[in-house]
């Protein structure tokens, strides 16, 4: 839907159907700076939830869980179809990394251990247990 809204909406500044209106300076307000708080993965949270908040945690503060009481950080993950019955957290399936969301599970691309590189779940597992 946005690229027809914009292209639109540029067709209608160029032949003039289209007038700007100021925005009211009295009624905006600004976004408070986002905390390390913000980015920690609720585990009751559904799929599009979670996915949503590591996608909008990158590249700062980076959305996180905790694994064995160590913060353990997710930059980008993939969405699947696997349901994720009943599970939660972090683990491993088919030498993959997933999360496991209220509904689904979440297959995690790049990840970093506290402490670690950012690397590939796969690669994570080839080096540790979950």
């Amino acid at each position: 839907m946005s690229p027809a809204l914009l292209l639109e909406t540029l067709d209608g500044l160029m032949n003039g159907t289209i007038t700007p209106v100021r925005q009211n300076d009295d009624e905006a307000d600004y976004a408070a700076m986002l905390s390390q708080e913000e980015a920690c993965i609720c585990a009751d949270a559904d799929c599009e939830t979670v996915f949503n908040l590591i996608r909008g945690m990158n590249p700062w503060p980076v959305a996180y869980t905790y694994l064995d009481g160590k913060k353990f950080k997710i930059r980008s993950c993939e969405k699947t179809n696997l349901p994720s019955n009943g599970r939660r957290g972090l683990l491993a399936l088919d030498g993959k990394l997933y999360y496991a969301c209220a509904d689904r599970l979440l297959r995690l691309e790049q990840i970093q251990a506290e402490g670690g590189k950012c690397m590939t779940g796969e690669a994570y597992l080839r080096g540790h247990k979950i």
